[in-house]
């Protein structure tokens, strides 16, 4: 992920972003290897969160979390091994791994992205174009001011939505999403996994459906297991 993230950012000119995101596997392999490039990191909720891979760049690390669930739990781990990271804690709240936190705190979490992140360092792009895709990673540009690329949320990168306006005033936001990131390309992976495919063909066998049934599946993500019951 790391290499489609940098030649990204060549792509749109940026030589050090800011960078927020929600889901670890996305930037860890960047901020482990290529600490250089990155101005400041704002984790936004995680419900997991192995810290070795932000050591390099805890000095310019925001952790936001939740009063109680799985974020504040998981950062208030951390900052006993990244002492040098800044943690900001939404009081009063409870975010789950579906809570559309932006929607619900927009003014407070953009407020604090931007108040850490307006003391760091980080690059104005020359973008070719306000909206397209480079290295399997689609993007959309607001704003202007030092680049901050905004990583999706586990369900998608339109929970960033209510707070673009207050970020783009501070900011180039430049709002990420795809197959290869976030929510959807972790469950693409489950969905190739061949236990969980296994898994999955017991249960269809068990359904036992027949030949021109309709089926509901309720909460289907990204389409995965639709896709492999037609398959099947």
């Amino acid at each position: 992920m790391a290499e489609r993230l940098l030649a990204l950012m060549d792509h749109l000119g940026i030589r050090i972003t800011h960078l927020a995101a929600q889901m670890l596997g996305d930037i860890a392999e960047l901020a482990e290897g290529h600490p250089e490039r990155l101005g400041g990191v704002v984790l936004a909720l995680p419900t997991r969160l192995a810290p070795a891979p932000f050591k390099r760049v805890s000095r310019r690390l925001l952790m936001i979390a939740s009063e109680r669930g799985p974020s504040a739990e998981v950062t208030e781990r951390a900052t006993s091994l990244l002492p040098a990271a800044r943690r900001h804690c939404l009081a009063s709240y409870e975010a789950q791994t579906w809570t559309d936190a932006v929607a619900e705190r927009k003014e407070e979490i953009a407020g604090a992205m931007t108040r850490f992140l307006q003391s760091l360092e980080a690059s104005e792009p020359c973008a070719p174009a306000l909206k397209g895709s480079h290295a399997g990673i689609s993007y959309e540009i607001a704003g202007s001011g030092p680049a901050l690329l905004l990583l999706p949320f586990f369900f998608a990168p339109s929970q960033w939505v209510p707070a673009l306006p207050a970020l783009a005033r501070h900011f180039t936001v430049i709002t990420l999403g795809g197959p290869h990131l976030g929510g959807v390309a972790a469950l693409e992976d489950r969905a190739r996994s061949p236990s969980y495919r296994a898994l999955f063909q017991a249960l269809v066998a068990l359904l036992e459906p027949q030949k021109g049934a309709k089926v509901l599946e309720v909460g289907c993500g990204a389409g995965s297991l639709a896709r492999l019951f037609v398959r099947s």
